[in-house]
């Protein structure tokens, strides 16, 4: 028998797991609005609740907080919301990246991926939380290059990833990290 993870609240919440709550401590880190199982959907392939609705990122995104690979049938209910919808759906695998420790890849440092899977995309592949090339909004990138955040401000043409110090990132993934829900705590990182 699988151990079953504890329903953990937050905000008014009633998360499935510590993990979709902790993603709720990173979003609001970053003073970025979120609602949780905003909408259920019925998709050719079965009913679809996501995790998170981000009413604000880009058009507006969906997040799925996802602990282990998706499966076939949960990356195929992901695209078929996101063709529904005309959104994206980005799923977060396993933990949240501790932004002290980086991947190299063809030697550029980059946060580990948050997604393995990102519908209605393309390129699909791994994307990793980056700021834009200016460095004055944060979104989800193809492997973290910061040329390809979408934010709609004056960008650079170089291919470079975003730098590892970058506060408002650093800052957001250690109080996501950091927050506790133990013992009727509430998510407030100490």
């Amino acid at each position: 028998m699988d151990p079953k993870p504890i329903e953990t609240r937050y905000k008014g919440y009633r998360f499935r797991s510590r993990l979709e709550a902790r993603w709720a401590v990173f979003f609001d880190s970053l003073g970025m609005e979120w609602e949780f199982e905003k909408q259920g959907y019925d998709l050719p392939s079965g009913r679809y609740l996501p995790d998170f609705w981000l009413p604000t990122f880009g058009r507006g995104t969906w997040f799925e907080v996802k602990g282990v690979e998706p499966t076939e049938e949960e990356q195929r209910l992901a695209s078929e919301l996101a063709t529904a919808t005309d959104r994206l759906v980005y799923m977060a695998v396993g933990e949240i990246p501790n932004p002290h420790i980086a991947i190299d890849v063809d030697r550029k440092s980059y946060w580990k991926p948050i997604s393995l899977f990102a519908a209605g995309e393309s390129p699909r592949g791994w994307h990793a939380w980056s700021s834009c090339s200016t460095g004055k909004h944060i979104g989800i990138a193809y492997l973290g290059i910061a040329s390809q955040v979408r934010c709609g401000c004056e960008r650079d043409s170089s291919n470079h990833a975003t730098r590892m110090d970058d506060r408002p990132l650093v800052d957001a993934l250690r109080a996501a990290r950091s927050a506790r829900f133990e013992h009727g705590e509430h998510g407030d990182a100490r």
